[in-house]
């Protein structure tokens, strides 16, 4: 048994060419509909903890991108997401936000999960060089606000996707049919 893939966030911004690469990704996925199960991310630090945006740059000849208004971006206070990914992981107690990991990670997993601190002013800033693991848990959190996962207060009425995996609908089996 398996879950399906709920959502998937990719990050929107970095080095020449990624964005117009996940633009025009999200446009091939949109054509095919397919784009509601993936979220453009791009980070911020500071506003609400998720904001749907619709980048347009076409009256803009300093921008390389090419945004025309029609691919949906979720800025991302950083900050905050980076707060409640740290509180979560830290936690050590099992719970509501707390992780769970396998005792068989690599130790580098959790080298890029602690490669950010917070400073002083309240900004995470990266002590070590690679911090991909700590960015992708800042994204999975980021569809955890996305789909409202975190505002479930009646867990016997919650999503099919939400439930204890025995209760689980939504679970696929190995030929690829639903467990009823």
């Amino acid at each position: 048994r398996r879950m399906p893939i709920l959502l998937t966030s990719c990050d929107s911004g970095g080095e020449d060419g990624v964005t117009d690469n996940a633009y025009a990704f999200y446009r091939k996925l949109k054509a095919e509909g397919l784009h509601r199960k993936f979220m453009l991310v791009k980070g911020q630090g500071k506003g609400q903890v998720i904001k749907e945006s619709y980048p347009d740059n076409t009256k803009r000849s300093d921008r390389k991108a090419r945004a025309y208004g029609d691919v949906p971006v979720y800025q991302l206070n950083t900050d905050r997401i980076k707060d409640a990914v740290s509180n979560a992981i830290e936690r050590d107690t099992p719970g509501r936000r707390y992780c769970w990991f396998p005792d068989w990670l690599p130790e580098w997993f959790f080298d890029e999960l602690l490669a950010e601190e917070r400073n002083a002013a309240g900004h995470w800033e990266k002590v070590s060089t690679r911090n991909e693991t700590f960015d992708l848990f800042v994204y999975n959190w980021a569809g955890i606000y996305k789909l409202k996962a975190d505002q479930i207060v009646d867990w016997d009425n919650a999503p099919p996707w939400a439930v204890p995996i025995d209760e689980s609908s939504e679970l696929i089996t190995g030929d690829g049919e639903a467990v009823a």
